[in-house]
């Protein structure tokens, strides 16, 4: 799977829980520019395994305060460290509190602190 598709796919699921739960309000930051660019043109313009799923997301942001916007990846850093652990954490849970490993990084967040990579 590419970066794309496993993006994309999160986009979709996130929308689903959201709808699912009555959030109104999202913002979607993502470092790709084909997941940017694909929720904010409405396109159907999408592999062909998921547009049906697509079409009904595209159904659920007509319907909420939906902003999405594009983020430098080393803005992003709480998901990236997330992304990293994906594999040892349990799809479907929830967590109430951080977690341990990123606690740090979503207080830097959180505080609006920067965060740049240079090599």
């Amino acid at each position: 799977m590419f970066a794309f598709e496993a993006e994309l796919l999160v986009v979709l699921i996130a929308i689903n829980y959201e709808w699912k739960y009555e959030w109104c309000q999202i913002w979607l930051e993502s470092d790709l520019s084909y997941v940017v660019q694909l929720p904010s043109s409405r396109s159907e313009q999408v592999l062909w395994r998921v547009r049906q799923a697509w079409q009904q997301c595209i159904y659920h942001i007509s319907q909420m305060e939906f902003q999405v916007s594009h983020i430098c990846r080393e803005g992003n850093q709480v998901m990236e460290d997330l992304s990293k652990h994906a594999l040892w954490l349990e799809i479907n849970a929830r967590w109430f509190s951080t977690l341990f490993f990123c606690s740090m990084l979503v207080g830097n967040d959180y505080m609006g602190h920067e965060s740049f990579r240079f090599s």
